[in-house]
Order: structure tokens, then sequence, then C-alpha cells
């Protein structure tokens, strides 16, 4: 085990401290250093949102058109992120609200057409997703694995209710 002191009079140990302490030092340092360089490459890859980018934050409502059901009208938060170096790619986490909080319904990739302006979704049940972004407006709906119409999505980009 290293010794944090020297004993009294003994130059040597001292020196042997303070050389041990300035490593640990260094390398800790370095860590941290590496880290940080590690992120910000991790970042560069990402092209920054745009008005154009469906990048972001989008709050608003799904509402249920097949009625009566066991489907529900929501309040919903959707967060959408890019993927590294896919340009057709996006991320989505579907949310709603309940008691005022974020519960997640799902999050996976989509496809996205930046000429188009679209998001689709496939889901894991055969249902899909379709959203036509219009500026700062997101629209879409849910389809059934049937193509029966579940949902109708409205959604605003980065408002609060």
């Amino acid at each position: 085990m290293w010794r944090t002191r020297a004993p009294p009079g003994d130059g040597r140990m001292r020196k042997i401290v303070a050389t041990r302490t300035l490593l640990v030092g260094l390398i800790v340092c370095s860590a941290y250093m590496l880290c940080g360089m590690m992120s910000v490459s991790a970042g560069a890859h990402q092209k920054p949102a745009t008005a154009s980018s469906p990048v972001g934050i989008w709050r608003g409502e799904s509402k249920c058109v097949v009625k009566p059901s066991g489907c529900h009208d929501e309040d919903s938060v959707y967060r959408i992120s890019a993927v590294a170096q896919a340009e057709t790619r996006i991320t989505l986490s579907a949310n709603k609200i309940v008691d005022g909080r974020e519960v997640n319904m799902w999050t996976g990739e989509c496809s996205y057409s930046p000429e188009a302006r679209t998001v689709d979704c496939p889901l894991p049940n055969g249902s899909k997703v379709h959203f036509q972004q219009d500026g700062d407006s997101l629209i879409g709906e849910m389809r059934m694995s049937d193509g029966t119409l579940w949902r109708k999505i409205s959604l605003r980009r980065g408002s609060r209710k």
C-alpha cells in the first residue's frame, strides 16, 4: 500500500510520494480529457437539427378514431433524434402524459424522407405510424396491421400545453 505521508527526515521517501501523487493526478486528468474527446467526436457525426428537420421535441395530442374501443385519447410528447451517419433514419420515442409525467409507449428507429418530409415507423405488432412534417407541425396517423385507421396524431415542435 502506498504511504500518503513520508516519515520525518526521509527526503527520498517524500520525493517518491510526491512523484506518485503527480502521476496519479496526470492519469486522472488524462482520463477526463480522453472521455471528453470521445464524446465530442461521437457527436461530430450527427448533423445539427434545422427547421426542416424533424429532430426535436414535439408535443400535442393523439386522438382515437375507432370508438368505442380500448383506445384512449392522450396528450403526447414525441422525442425525435438523429441516427449517426444516416440521413434517412431517426430514432423516435413516443410518450403519453399520465398524471403529469411522460410514460414511454414505444421507442425505435423510423425512416425519414427529407424530400417528402415524411416519417414512417413500423411497430412491433405490425401497426404503422406515418407523419407528414409541415414546418413546426407534425401530423400523423397510426394504422393497424389490417390498414384500419386507429389514431390521428397532431404535434407541434416544442410547444407546451
